[in-house]
Parts: structure tokens; sequence; C-alpha cells
């Protein structure tokens, strides 16, 4: 009775680990929905199968954990509404700043074009022309017209004589250029007097009236000018006398003049001192400094006391091409 007792349990306690087991088996690893005593799976379309609802997700996982991608969606839809905030300015706010800072700019570019429009370019050729037309008319009264002097004495030589030399030049190189003249006044038998006259608040200003040139030791009366890069410049010395510089225009100076050279040369004696723009010096020194002023200018100099006819000429038809253009003519 015992052994049959024995029996009867071992027998109920084997079926009861085989249900567990298939209802296991059918859930994780048989057919899908599968329960105890069933030999096949329900219809798919009566009731999605937990195996889909599990493979499913199984296209997150091959781009990454669900919970992460997830997560990066969230964090990369921030950050492109972040962008797209400040590119527009939140609720257009920047946007609306950008606009008006463009316009804005546009705007003081089209005031500053419309400035610069307005502001005058510089006197015309023709304003400049009239005022140097009065002037060269007033010296002409003066000194008389530029011609070639015959001799009063037989030892006197032929000579440029009246408005002899005009020429336009831009001593300040500003677009607009200066007059010189340089003239044979009454009384004396060559050319010995040189102008200078500016185009200034619409007028013509005399910015320089000298003696004529003296290149040398000896009389040689001469206008020297002296083109560098930043200027031109006129060499001044009175004849007989080894004292000069070099001036130019400027038009900020009180006299429209700006000197730049001042020297000294005593050759005359072996006391006389050698002075360049106010310091004393050997000469060899002063001859270095001059020099250095002079180098790589291009240099005109015309000598008024022994000239050829065919120089003089030259020179005269010149000034006549220059006042011709000067008086519209």
């Amino acid at each position: 009775m015992k052994k049959f007792t024995a029996l009867l349990l071992a027998a109920v306690l084997m079926l009861a680990l085989s249900g567990c087991t298939i209802e296991t088996l059918g859930e994780w690893g048989g057919l899908p929905g599968m329960k105890a005593g069933e030999t096949s799976a329900p219809d798919k379309t009566e009731e999605p199968s937990k195996q889909e609802d599990a493979e499913e997700p199984q296209t997150g996982d091959e781009t990454g954990d669900p919970e992460e991608t997830e997560t990066n969606g969230e964090t990369t839809g921030e950050t492109e509404e972040t962008d797209g905030s400040d590119e527009t300015g939140g609720n257009g706010e920047t946007g609306a700043d950008e606009t008006e800072g463009s316009a804005e700019e546009s705007a003081e570019e089209t005031e500053e074009q419309s400035e610069s429009a307005e502001e005058p370019a510089g006197p015309s050729d023709e304003e400049v022309y009239a005022a140097f037309a009065d002037v060269i008319a007033e010296l002409e009264d003066q000194c008389g017209e530029g011609e070639i002097r015959e001799p009063e004495e037989e030892e006197d030589p032929r000579m440029l004589w009246g408005v002899a030399v005009v020429r336009l030049i831009d001593m300040n190189k500003d677009g607009v250029p200066e007059l010189y003249v340089a003239c044979g006044e009454p009384g004396y038998v060559y050319l010995n007097r040189q102008y200078l006259y500016v185009y200034f608040d619409g007028e013509a200003e005399q910015a320089l009236r000298a003696m004529i040139t003296n290149d040398g030791t000896e009389i040689e009366p001469c206008s020297m000018i002296v083109d560098k890069e930043d200027a031109v410049y006129l060499g001044i010395g009175a004849p007989f006398n080894l004292d000069g510089k070099y001036v130019t225009v400027d038009l900020e100076e009180d006299g429209l003049i700006r000197t730049d050279v001042e020297y000294q040369a005593g050759y005359m004696s072996e006391d006389d001192k050698f002075i360049f723009n106010g310091e004393e010096m050997s000469m060899n020194e002063f001859e270095a400094r001059q020099d250095e002023f002079l180098d790589g200018a291009e240099i005109t100099k015309i000598s008024y006391l022994e000239m050829t006819d065919e120089e003089m000429t030259a020179v005269l038809e010149t000034t006549q091409e220059t006042i011709a253009q000067i008086r519209g003519e």
C-alpha cells in the first residue's frame, strides 16, 4: 500500500513538472503564443504575436539603445531648435536687429556717398586759369611781354626780357597747379625776379616774390626747379650771395610757402661757416647734405645770361603756349 501511494505521488509530480516546462518554452523559445497542450499557434491576424512585438525594437537595436536614441533625438531636436532660434533671433528679434543693422549701414553708406558727392572736388581748371590770367595781365603791364631784347650797350648780350617765363607747376602735387613767372623788372639788364602764385580761397594769392636764383660765385641768373617725389621745390638765392634755400607750396602755412632746406655756404673766405638747416658743419658734410637732398630729383635749370637765340626762342614759345592755355585761347 505504501509502495502504491509513493508511485501515485511520483506520477502526479511528473505531470505537474511537464506542464510548467511547455508553457515556458511556448512563451520564450517555442512557437509564438503556444500554451501548454496546444499543437499549433493561433492566427496571427487575430492577435499580434509577442515575438513580433519583441522583434520591432530590433531596428532600434541596430542603431543603438532605444533609450539613448530617443535621448539623442531629443537633444538633436533641441539643438536644431536652438540653432534655428539663433538664426531667426528666437521670436524674430535678432533677425530684426540684423535687418535694422543692415538698413542702418546702407543708410550710412548712402549718406557718405551723398556727402562725398556734395563735397567739391576742387577748383576747375577754368576757375584757376581765370585767376591766373589776371596776374599775367598785371605783370605784363609792369614788365612788358616776353621778348628777346637787343643789347643797349655793345658789350651786353641779347637776352630774354619782360614776362619771359610762365609755367604751370603743381608744387605740392595736390592736382591744382601753381603759377610760376620769371621776369625782368625795369632797371635791370637781365631777368631778375621770380614769382609764385597759388590758387587759394577762389583767388590767385602771391606766395613768393624773390630775386632770381644765382647759381655760382659769378652772375648766373637762372630758374632752378627741383622735382622730388613728394613736392616740387624752387631754388632761391640772390645774386652775389651764397645763402639760399629750397621752398615749396604748403597751403597750411601762413605764407603758403614752406622752407625745407636753408643753407649758408662759406666759400668766399676761410672764416665763413657752412650751415645746413641751422647745423654748422664742414664743407664736405655741407656738400654731402645738399647732394642728399637733390638725390633722385629731376632738376630743371634755365640760365638766362648766356643763351643762344634758339634756346631763348624755345623758352618764349613755351611761355606763349602756357599763356594761351591759361587765357583759353
